[in-house]
C-alpha cells in the first residue's frame, strides 16, 4: 500500500518523451526506493517500464569525511548486468552521487555510451576546498578531484544548465559537455483568473501562500510552517502544501503545523500535478521555495509562468 509507481518521477517523463520521437528503443528508468521490501516492476500502455529497487543507508564519500546516502546493491547488480549484455545507453542524473560513482567505478571494458545530465546543482569540488571550515570536509574533496576525473573518462557526454558550472566542469572533464536547460511548457503553465479559481478549489478569500515540492528535509518546508506559526495571531492567510513524502516526515510536518490547522490557516493537498496544480499556482499570492540548493527550481519555472510571485531561498 506504500511503495506506488505512478509515472511522474524524471525518468518516466524522459522516457515518455524518448518514446514519442521513435520506437526504435525501449526505455526502462530504475530507481532506488527506502519503501520497497522487494523490487517492484511496472510496464506502462506505451511500452516504458519502472522498477524501484530496495535502497539502503550507506556511509560514502571520500577519506577522511563520509556521510550517509541512499545506495542499492541490487539496483547497481541488475544495471551492471544490462551494461554487460545488452545494447543500451545509459542515462545518469546527476554527476557525484554514491550511485553514479558506484556504477562508473565497476566498469572494467567500455561496452555502452553513458550520459549525465546535471540540473544546475553540480557540487564541483574545487569550489568547495576553500568554501568550508571544515578541514575534514576540505581534504575530502582535495581526496576526490583524481578519483572523479579517472571515474568521468567512462562517460561519453555530460549535459549541465550553468555556464560556470560547464567551466568548472571543464576542469574534471575532457568529453563533450552540452549545455541544456530544464523548463516548462508556457501553452500549459500559464496565469488564470484568481477569483474563478479559488471559488473551484474552494478557498477562502485572504492572502494565500504555496509550496509545492517533495515533503523531505533539504525543502526546508518545516521552516516555513515555523515562520507562519510565529504570524498566526497577528495577520489572516492561508498557506497551503502540496506534495508528499515519507509517512514519517509527513506526520512530523502536520504535528508541526497544529497551531495553523486549528486556526484553519494551513491546507495539506497532498501530491498535485498538471491542471490540480496549475489552480492552485494560480490561486496563490505568493510561491514559496526555501530549498537549500535550489534557487530556481522547475516549480519556480511553473509560478513565473502562471505570473505568481516567488520567494526563494539565495542558493
Amino acid at each position: 500500500s506504500w511503495v506506488g509507481i505512478w509515472g511522474y518521477d524524471w525518468p518516466d517523463i524522459l522516457g515518455n518523451e524518448i518514446l514519442k520521437i521513435s520506437k526504435k528503443f525501449g526505455v526502462e528508468g530504475l530507481q532506488p526506493d527506502y519503501r520497497a521490501d522487494k523490487v517492484y516492476s511496472h510496464r506502462f500502455d506505451n511500452g516504458l517500464v519502472h522498477r524501484l529497487f530496495p535502497a539502503e543507508i550507506v556511509k560514502s564519500g571520500y577519506f577522511p569525511w563520509k556521510q550517509n546516502t541512499v545506495y542499492s546493491s541490487k539496483m547497481i547488480f541488475e544495471l551492471m548486468k544490462i551494461y554487460n549484455t545488452k545494447k543500451i545507453i545509459v542515462h545518469l542524473n546527476v554527476i557525484f552521487d554514491t550511485i553514479t560513482k558506484s556504477f562508473l567505478n565497476k566498469i572494467e571494458t567500455k561496452r555502452n555510451p553513458v550520459f549525465i545530465s546535471t540540473h544546475g546543482s553540480a557540487i564541483i569540488p574545487q569550489n568547495r576546498i576553500f568554501a568550508t571550515k571544515n578541514f575534514l570536509k576540505m581534504m575530502s574533496h582535495i581526496n576526490s578531484v583524481n578519483p572523479i576525473k579517472r571515474m568521468l573518462k567512462k562517460v561519453d557526454q555530460i549535459s549541465e544548465m550553468r555556464n560556470d558550472h560547464i567551466e568548472d566542469l571543464k576542469r574534471l572533464y575532457k568529453g563533450r559537455i552540452l549545455k541544456m536547460t530544464m523548463g516548462v511548457d508556457f501553452e500549459f503553465w500559464r496565469n488564470d483568473n484568481k477569483t474563478t479559481v479559488r471559488k473551484k478549489l474552494g478557498l477562502r478569500e485572504t492572502t494565500i501562500f504555496l509550496c509545492a515540492s517533495n515533503l523531505i528535509p533539504r525543502k526546508q518546508v518545516d521552516k516555513v510552517i515555523q515562520q507562519f506559526i510565529s504570524l498566526k495571531d497577528k495577520y489572516d492567510f492561508l498557506l497551503v502544501i502540496a506534495g508528499h513524502g515519507s509517512e514519517q516526515y509527513e506526520k512530523y510536518l502536520k504535528e508541526l503545523a497544529k497551531p495553523l490547522h486549528n486556526l484553519k490557516k494551513i491546507q495539506f493537498v497532498g501530491y498535485k500535478i498538471g491542471n490540480e496544480l496549475k489552480d492552485l499556482y494560480n490561486a496563490a499570492d505568493l510561491f514559496i521555495s526555501i530549498s537549500k540548493h535550489e534557487g530556481a527550481s522547475v516549480a519556480i519555472m511553473k509560478a513565473f509562468a502562471c505570473q505568481t510571485p516567488v520567494l526563494s531561498s539565495n542558493v
